[in-house]
């Protein structure tokens, strides 16, 4: 009888001390993405513009919210031209519309006004897209600065797209509440 007492006393013992230990351990909250990628989800919409560059030129722009929400897609037109941009909530972006290239930006600054986003690969010796400035000016209005280069330390061109919120996804006006 005293074995099985004794018994029984270490067996809860140890459980009391496996149920105390387990409830300190603090289970992790999914990732919702940094302060960036939430900024540019707030950008979904229908945007209208103008592209600066070595011409002046129409643009517009569409950015969507994938289903899984990971994941902004922009698609930013000109003449012949359309460039997508693909914002990851890692603070990674990857393009997708210049020749064979597919480059990667990653996030390397981030405050209140703008989002600077740099190549993350090893620069291509061809001209490709290094550096993509996107500055808020407010929920309605925001400016595009694109940097591109020549190797990894010439620049050679670069372009300014300035874009007006014509419609707010979801919605039939830019009339809408954030």
């Amino acid at each position: 009888m005293k074995k099985s007492l004794v018994l029984f006393m270490v067996v809860g013992f140890v459980f009391s001390g496996l149920k105390s230990s387990t409830a300190d351990i603090k289970v992790p909250q999914p990732y919702r993405g940094g302060n960036a990628f939430n900024r540019i989800k707030e950008l979904a919409g229908t945007w209208e513009g103008v592209k600066f560059g070595e011409s002046e030129e129409k643009a517009g722009a569409e950015v969507s919210v994938a289903d899984d929400k990971k994941t902004v897609n922009e698609t930013v037109s000109f003449g012949d031209s359309q460039v997508t941009f693909h914002f990851s909530n890692d603070n990674t972006v990857k393009i997708s519309g210049f020749a064979d290239e597919q480059p990667t930006l990653v996030l390397v600054a981030d405050d209140d006004e703008k989002m600077q986003f740099a190549l993350a690969d090893k620069a291509p010796s061809g001209t490709h897209l290094h550096l993509v400035v996107i500055s808020v000016t407010d929920r309605d209005h925001i400016i595009q600065r694109w940097e591109f280069y020549q190797g990894s330390d010439n620049p050679i061109n670069s372009l300014k797209v300035m874009l007006t919120r014509t419609r707010k996804a979801g919605t039939t006006s830019k009339h809408h509440k954030i």
